[in-house]
């Protein structure tokens, strides 16, 4: 996994699986800040912005254990409350957003076949040379050349 521009590591053996009864969020929140938060950090807030959304993406202010927090902070420590913050907070790193973006469709064009990991030099690189091939960095033409790429 590869998370706006940063590698996430393995799992530390012995990790505690999450109890499906339950929110994930609180959950994470809990985890112990060695190894698990350590690693964690780069990906859990970015779902901690979403969870005003339920698994069906319906909005809501409770969970079962009471009123949901969806606050948290990136791992340049820009803090955000909810989704609006979080949306504003990624868009000050357009680039990096766009990379990350890019280099998951890369990898995503594979279909499975010998497709390169997510976050090697070898997708970083290719996602530069797509996102500075294109005239504008619209959806439509980072896709058209991710495909025509490969």
């Amino acid at each position: 996994m590869h998370f706006l521009g940063v590698p996430a590591p393995n799992p530390f053996p012995g990790a505690q699986p999450v109890k499906p009864e339950l929110p994930i969020t609180p959950q994470t929140r809990a985890l112990p800040a060695t190894p698990c938060v350590t690693c964690h950090r780069n990906f859990f807030p970015l779902g901690y912005g979403l969870e005003n959304f339920d698994p069906l993406g319906r909005w809501r202010s409770n969970d079962q254990l009471g009123p949901v927090d969806a606050s948290g902070a990136i791992v340049d420590g820009t803090q955000f409350n909810g989704v609006v913050e979080l949306r504003q907070a990624l868009l000050r790193r357009p680039d990096a957003f766009r990379t990350t973006i890019t280099e998951k469709l890369i990898v995503y064009s594979y279909e499975g076949n010998a497709a390169p990991t997510s976050g090697t030099w070898e997708t970083l690189m290719q996602a530069r040379q797509i996102l500075r091939s294109v005239d504008k960095t619209r959806w439509s033409e980072i896709i058209a050349a991710v495909v025509t790429a490969n």
